[in-house]
């Protein structure tokens, strides 16, 4: 959800807003037939979920060390935490008024293996002492947190574990969702979406900051206008025959969204809300051109286990496929296909699930062709800013995407 129409994106901003489009999915199917729940007053979010090998982070205040020690840091205090032998040994840097560039942090804790560590321990854990959060600094990455951050050893690296209000986590989902400069109705159409998920969170549920669940990147992207835009909406929901939608959304459908049972199959009968929608709001999307990319022939039948490459036998109105024929006249759904080449090979290179598979040429390479971001079902992220700029409000974007559906 993350990224910004009419505004040229950083690459990593644009592949953050591909990759919005899966938590609707790989959340929704289990949890979403429960009737809403009211918001859970403190969720569990691993953070840096897919930082591989979490070994050193450096901490900037102001925060409290609540365990297995008491202590306060200003916001000028700077720690690091390193993996020793299976113990985190949290050591004093400085309290100096912080870095600007990450390159002179770096520099800075280099030094600090001689010195002595304020904790050795399996696992410690600090508060935030103010709304502007406690920094954690992975490599260049730099985000701010607010509640608790839970640090415990694993292996020769650690977990994070940040214990924030269900409230603080939905206005971060939605403004590390959102585009920059994103007009407030389409955040308003996106805090209902993403309040509909959180609500059916039992309290204290552990769940992860990326994709797979929703992107969530701290107390920074909570700005004074997301705050606003979540307030505003914070008891409103989507309905449709009385009930509560499931709330699926993608970054750009590049044309139109597809009915839910074209791509998600039984996993949408009777869903009648999640229709085909014409859609020409996200031109300004990085996705709605055509993207090629090349992957080998070998590659493509490993990954789908098949001994031929596959072909598209049905595609939907949109253009997506909706099967695939592998060797032995078996067939995968066209999702199904685009789930594992993504998991395998990385989301940017089919970003949407409009994709033609060519023949492979001469040195057994194959060029999948693809146009649009995400499933395609629901709410298109992109679209709703394109409409937001044409003046329409969050229930206008929202009924849109979903016909005959009812905000209230």
């Amino acid at each position: 959800m993350s990224s910004r129409p009419g505004c040229r994106l950083k690459p990593i901003r644009a592949l953050r807003l591909l990759l919005s489009s899966l938590p609707a999915v790989m959340l929704l199917t289990a949890c979403l037939a429960k009737e809403a729940q009211a918001l859970p007053s403190m969720l569990r979010v691993q953070i840096f979920e897919m930082s591989k090998d979490l070994a050193e982070v450096d901490i900037d205040g102001p925060c409290e060390l609540l365990s297995p020690i008491s202590k306060d840091f200003g916001r000028s205090s700077r720690m690091n935490v390193i993996n020793r032998k299976g113990k985190l040994a949290v050591t004093f840097i400085s309290s100096h008024k912080p870095p600007r560039s990450h390159d002179r942090m770096a520099r800075a804790s280099k030094g600090s293996g001689d010195a002595p560590s304020l904790i050795n321990a399996e696992r410690f854990i600090l508060a935030a002492s103010s709304r502007d959060g406690v920094g954690i600094t992975v490599g260049r990455n730099h985000r701010r947190y607010r509640g608790r951050l839970v640090f415990t050893a694993i292996n020769k690296g650690m977990r994070i574990t940040n214990e924030v209000s269900g409230r603080d986590y939905v206005m971060s989902v939605v403004g590390s969702e959102a585009p920059p400069h994103c007009p407030s109705e389409a955040l308003k159409a996106f805090a209902v979406l993403s309040l509909m998920i959180v609500d059916r969170k039992p309290d204290g549920d552990t769940i992860g900051d990326s994709t797979k669940e929703q992107c969530y990147k701290g107390a920074d992207y909570a700005t004074p206008e997301v705050e606003r835009a979540v307030s505003s909406m914070f008891k409103k929901r989507l309905y449709w025959n009385g009930s509560l939608i499931r709330p699926y959304f993608h970054s750009t459908c590049a044309g139109g969204t597809s009915d839910g049972v074209s791509i998600f199959g039984n996993d949408a009968k009777g869903l009648d809300y999640l229709k085909h929608v014409k859609c020409t709001y996200c031109t300004q999307s990085p996705f709605w051109k055509k993207k090629t990319s090349n992957i080998s022939a070998v590659k493509l039948k490993q990954i789908l286990a098949s001994q031929t490459v596959p072909l598209i036998d049905e595609r939907d109105q949109t253009g997506r496929p909706v099967s695939l024929v592998l060797s032995g006249d078996r067939h995968i759904s066209g999702y199904e296909a685009w789930i594992k080449i993504g998991r395998s090979q990385g989301w940017d290179l089919v970003p949407g699930t409009r994709y033609d598979i060519a023949a492979p040429d001469g040195q057994g390479s194959i060029k999948i062709t693809s146009s649009g971001a995400g499933h395609g079902v629901g709410l298109c992220q992109w679209g709703a800013v394109g409409l937001a700029r044409l003046g329409k409000s969050a229930d206008d974007i929202l009924t849109f995407y979903f016909p005959k559906t009812k905000l209230k």
